[in-house]
């Protein structure tokens, strides 16, 4: 029985392990994951212990770029556009590229595109939250049970 080997963290971290997989998949579909750095910076970290643990995903800053681009104003860094256009096999300035997303904001961002992290929670909330739910249910149902057994045999 897979639940009895499995505590409150573990349950956790399997849920957010799902969402890193819907996001690493809504990047990989919608083209964002040209160097896969921002992809293979996005980590799982787990607290606490089997009764009281949780889980987090953390990502680069970069995350919020991811799909809804970048508004105007702000220069985007150099060295990441290096990258991009490296990645991506392009002749480009990355300068002049900068100056563009500085002015107008970059294409993702112009189109309206929305940002992959926050679409993939969405999906995620909807489809494997429920779930961790009945694990978690069927987890803290096995462990009243034992308590009931432990007192009632003692």
């Amino acid at each position: 029985h897979l639940l009895q080997l499995m505590g409150a963290r573990d349950i956790a971290t399997n849920a957010v392990e799902r969402l890193r997989a819907h996001v690493r998949t809504g990047m990989n579909e919608r083209g964002k994951n040209a160097t896969g750095g921002t992809s293979a910076q996005i980590d799982v970290l787990e607290f606490g212990g089997d009764t009281t643990g949780e889980a987090a995903l953390e990502a680069d800053s970069h995350w919020k770029f991811v799909g809804n681009g970048r508004g105007p104003g702000g220069r985007p860094p150099i060295a990441k556009l290096r990258q991009w256009i490296a990645a991506r096999g392009l002749s480009i300035s990355p300068y002049a590229l900068a100056e563009k997303i500085a002015r107008e904001g970059s294409r993702d961002y112009r189109l309206g595109r929305t940002n992959v992290f926050l679409d993939e929670i969405g999906v995620w909330e909807s489809q494997d939250i429920p779930q961790a739910e009945d694990e978690f249910a069927a987890y803290a149902e096995e462990q009243g049970l034992k308590t009931i057994d432990e007192v009632k045999f003692n």
